[in-house]
């Protein structure tokens, strides 16, 4: 099967204007299409005016579901336009306060919030299928970077959730498992719908959780029990593109050293995923911090190890982090970039227009 390139645009710090359509969000995504992309990675959330596209001016109501979300004008014209036919929607429910990690709520003694959970993910699938109908286009519906929340704690109204609450993974798999449900739902309410509506877990922290088979990990706690209920396993691939190990230097010892762990890590840990997950893999995120790099090092050597991994491996999407910088506002911005604040294709930019042409 081939493999479906494309680009996250989410959380940018500045916004090129260079295609004109007067939205931030349709910006990036043009200049994602221009590289030779043929799919777009969105976030949908409550947070979208604040976080996730708070340089967009054109949003116009005040959407209190993720329907309702992709309704209003710049995520609408987006999802309608002719020439993209795949989306990869990182996608958070309002009615559990768009919190990328609702597990770690628990339930707060209100049952309901999962069949509030249920509707809000079929209502958004039914909206997908109907309205695109005749358009031929695929929606992966994801989670996002689900170790993180295996390990973090937080405070919710004064009660602090310790890292690996006992319950977390229970609720973790019971959130996927109605988010399953609602777009397995959803489809057989519309079988005739030329789209697609799929569902995706994504891990985070593999290369670890092969490293110690008990390690409190998605790869070894919660992807076995949702065999069955996903049509894809998405990877967050940082852990195996740079050395994370407790102790390890992100870089490694040389550029040609990080190349060669590179080949061993990605591998491995598609495998993996595969293997626990039973369910094709999807590179759902990664990218490089080029104002990072040691001399010698070379984005574009990088780029095209894991093109070349992905590649053998026949991963069903290759998503890369991303069309404008999030992380630092220009100069002092660490260049997790295709375009940059100038408006300018960037290292990985060219890298990704030369792979893809």
């Amino acid at each position: 099967m081939t493999v479906v390139y494309g680009a996250a645009h989410d959380a940018g710090t500045y916004h090129v204007t260079t295609p004109g359509t007067g939205s931030f969000i349709r910006d990036g995504v043009e200049l994602i299409k221009g590289i030779g992309f043929d799919a777009v990675k969105l976030f949908l959330s409550r947070n979208y005016a604040v976080s996730d596209y708070a340089l967009e001016t054109t949003f116009t109501g005040a959407p209190t579901t993720l329907k309702e979300l992709t309704q209003e004008p710049p995520m609408a014209a987006v999802l309608a336009d002719v020439t993209l036919k795949h989306f990869i929607l990182n996608s958070f429910s309002f009615v559990n306060l768009g919190d990328t990690d609702p597990w770690k709520f628990g339930l707060r003694d209100q049952p309901d919030l999962m069949v509030d959970e249920y509707d809000e993910f079929k209502e958004l699938a039914e909206h997908l299928l109907t309205t695109y109908d005749g358009d031929a286009k695929t929606f992966v519906i994801k989670s996002w970077e689900g170790d993180w929340s295996l390990q973090g704690s937080t405070v919710i109204d004064g009660t602090q959730y310790n890292a690996r609450n006992a319950r977390r993974e229970d609720l973790m798999a019971a959130y996927f498992r109605a988010r399953w449900h609602a777009i397995v739902d959803a489809r057989a309410a519309h079988p005739t719908s030329d789209c697609q509506v799929l569902h995706a877990i994504e891990a985070n922290r593999v290369t670890e959780a092969i490293q110690n088979r008990n390690a409190p990990r998605m790869l070894n706690r919660v992807l076995p029990r949702m065999r069955g209920m996903m049509d894809f396993v998405s990877y967050s691939a940082y852990d195996s593109v740079f050395d994370l190990s407790p102790g390890g230097t992100p870089w490694g010892a040389s550029a040609s050293g990080m190349l060669t762990d590179l080949n061993n890590r990605l591998p491995a840990a598609i495998d993996a995923l595969q293997d626990a997950a039973q369910a094709r893999c999807m590179i759902g995120e990664w990218g490089l911090p080029e104002k990072e790099l040691p001399v010698g090092y070379s984005a574009t050597d990088i780029i095209d190890a894991v093109y070349d991994v992905g590649e053998a491996k026949d991963i069903a999407y290759h998503l890369y982090w991303q069309i404008f910088d999030n992380e630092g506002t220009p100069p002092a911005n660490r260049g997790f970039w295709l375009y940059n604040d100038a408006g300018a294709k960037t290292l990985a930019g060219n890298a990704w227009t030369t792979l893809l042409a």
